[in-house]
């Protein structure tokens, strides 16, 4: 959706984000509530136009088109419906049960993203309204994901590692403008270290 940004004619890659986002839940359901993000990128980078976000919804429609033609013909569609999961709109139960060496990682990106902040931000500001408007974006995705984490128990807590998508393009902003070379290269390192940690205690777990 980024590739939109006052471009002309760009219906076909709005159906092409529609598409993909509709392929994804197929494998996995709960996906289809980041399909608001579609939404939004076009609320934010075009000037309304109906054709946009038509195609947007079209191509989230396209790929249960032919599921649903396919399982009519086949005459499965009642027993396919039938095993479809069930999604629960209650909230998450608390505390959220996290794995350990999960934790540490999420305390540790947390604390490194509070350390950066004011840098990352003060950057964003004197950049062009184009990257100003994707880091608005990838605000409103990570904010998206927390939400539905907290707010659906279907949402697994897995989910939440979506969030290495905004997570690591806001690290790379700071690894790109940072005047500390040292500095950058001990966050990454670090960061690089626990998740080399968490992997090791996962495989080790199984």
């Amino acid at each position: 959706m980024f590739s939109t940004y006052r471009k002309d004619n760009v219906s076909a890659t709005c159906y092409d984000a529609g598409l993909f986002l509709g392929i994804a839940i197929l494998f996995y359901y709960p996906v289809i509530f980041l399909f608001p993000i579609v939404l939004i990128s076009l609320a934010l980078l075009r000037p309304f136009e109906w054709k946009e976000w038509a195609s947007a919804f079209l191509g989230l429609a396209t790929p249960y088109l032919f599921l649903f033609t396919y399982l009519y013909c086949t005459g499965t569609i009642v027993q396919t419906l039938s095993g479809f999961p069930s999604f629960s709109f209650m909230l998450s139960k608390f505390p959220i049960k996290i794995n350990p060496s999960f934790l540490i990682l999420a305390i540790t990106v947390l604390a490194f993203i509070g350390y950066t902040f004011n840098s990352v931000i003060n950057e964003i500001k004197s950049s062009k309204i184009k990257v100003r408007k994707m880091f608005a974006i990838l605000v409103w995705f990570a904010l998206l994901v927390v939400i539905l984490v907290i707010c659906f128990s279907n949402f697994a807590v897995y989910s939440i590692t979506i969030l290495s998508i905004p997570i690591a393009i806001y690290f790379s902003a700071y690894f790109v403008h940072a005047e500390k070379p040292v500095l950058k290269e001990i966050i990454f390192i670090i960061i690089l270290g626990i998740i080399v940690y968490v992997q090791v205690v996962n495989l080790l777990r199984y």
